[in-house]
């Protein structure tokens, strides 16, 4: 069968735990992994990311795929592209944005908004113990519209914990939130926009909302 694309912007901490869970889900659901990344891997990274200390110096692209590969499958459908992505980038399929700033989300975005063949985007946003996760369909202007409220400028953005050991509890479970929304996706069980809120302070606590539109 054709394979589907599922775009996975930012491949950092979330990012890459996040493209664990779904390339060991890939085969079921038909997806080939597209992963996007300006960056290198540093030495540091191997402390809360995917990535291992002798991935240094190579793109996180280039060496998430390689790893991917070797914990998913080795004919695991799975496409580097590194650069940064903008709203010229061509995207398909479905949009997963796991960036850490608002300039490269709104990017995104608008390189996914009102796309015939991008029918769904999920953006999730971590900071230290607590996460949002937004799913949409970018192609239906009320959700359009309700998810340009959730958009700030980076300025304007209270600063939080930078992730490290310490979040790797919270980085799981938005990776798992996000795979659980996939998997509902796939199944026709998601029809409107979705917002889902984590705060792992003390107990998880994990509650999620869907919104109808009349």
């Amino acid at each position: 069968m054709a394979l589907r694309d599922l775009n996975i912007i930012g491949n950092g901490s979330l990012g890459s735990f996040t493209a664990l869970a779904l390339v060991k889900m890939a085969r079921a659901f038909g997806w080939r992994l597209k992963l996007f990344d300006f960056d290198t891997v540093e030495p540091k990274n191997a402390r809360n990311q995917l990535y291992r200390e002798e991935d240094a110096g190579a793109p996180k692209t280039e060496a998430l795929a390689a790893l991917l590969r070797h914990l998913g499958a080795a004919d695991a459908a799975v496409m580097p592209v590194p650069g940064r992505v903008n709203r010229a980038t061509p995207l398909h399929g479905i949009v997963v944005v796991t960036v850490d700033n608002m300039k490269a989300r709104r990017e995104a975005f608008e390189a996914a908004k009102y796309r015939a063949d991008v029918s769904l985007f999920v953006d999730a946003r971590s900071g230290g113990d607590g996460a949002m996760v937004y799913a949409l369909d970018p192609r239906d202007p009320d959700q359009v519209r309700r998810y340009e409220e959730t958009l700030y400028e980076d300025e304007e953005a209270i600063p939080a914990p930078c992730a490290d050991e310490r979040t790797i509890p919270t980085i799981f479970a938005i990776a798992a939130a996000i795979a659980r929304i996939l998997a509902l996706y796939a199944n026709g069980g998601l029809h409107s926009f979705i917002e889902i809120l984590l705060n792992f302070e003390k107990l998880p606590i994990i509650s999620g909302k869907e919104y109808k539109e009349d």
